[in-house]
């Protein structure tokens, strides 16, 4: 919820590495995405499921905070698939 309302703070809080791998922020998915690279130790190797979890977790949390902090209570559903390929995590 509020997506429109928080899309340029989220974008804010990635490093210069995550925002320069997505193409556009257009989307909800694609800040979303962003943020899960921002929080992954290092986006250039394969990681364990426990840290894509981690980072998923992280996303989801910086989301979150960041709802609260601009007073956005509506219900998000926030689920998320990743992959590296090999290995999936689903929350």
């Amino acid at each position: 919820a509020g997506f429109l309302d928080i899309r340029r703070q989220l974008i804010d809080v990635m490093k210069d590495e995550a925002y320069n791998s997505v193409q556009s922020f257009h989307s909800d998915s694609a800040v979303s995405f962003g943020l899960f690279l921002h929080h992954l130790p290092d986006m250039n190797r394969r990681h364990s499921p426990e840290v894509m979890l981690r980072a998923v977790q992280a996303t989801v949390s910086t989301i979150t905070k960041i709802q609260r902090e601009n007073g956005i209570d509506g219900l998000s559903l926030l689920n998320f698939v990743v992959t590296d390929g090999v290995t999936m995590v689903a929350t």
